[in-house]
C-alpha cells in the first residue's frame, strides 16, 4: 500500500467530492485506523458524512463536510 504524504491528503481533500476513511480521515482526525472507522460509523452529519454501502474498507466520506470541520478551502 502507498504511503500518503500530508501534501497528498490534503490536495485529495480539497479537490475530491469523497476520500477514504483510511487514511483522510484518520489523518484529519489524528487517531488510528480503527478509531477512524468506529468515529465514521458513529458520527454525526456536522462531524462526517459517509456514504452508504460498502465493506467498512472501502467507506469513503464526503470532503465538503470534511473540510468545513478542517476549515480549509476547496
Amino acid at each position: 500500500m502507498a504511503k500518503y504524504t500530508e501534501d497528498q491528503i490534503l490536495h485529495d481533500i480539497k479537490i475530491r467530492p469523497t476520500v477514504k476513511i483510511w487514511p483522510h480521515y484518520r489523518w484529519a482526525h489524528d487517531v488510528k485506523r480503527g478509531k477512524a472507522y468506529q468515529l465514521a460509523a458513529k458520527a454525526g452529519p456536522d462531524e462526517i458524512v459517509t456514504l452508504p454501502g460498502g465493506t467498512r474498507s472501502v467507506k469513503r466520506a464526503l470532503t465538503g463536510p470534511l473540510r468545513k470541520k478542517l476549515q480549509i478551502e476547496s
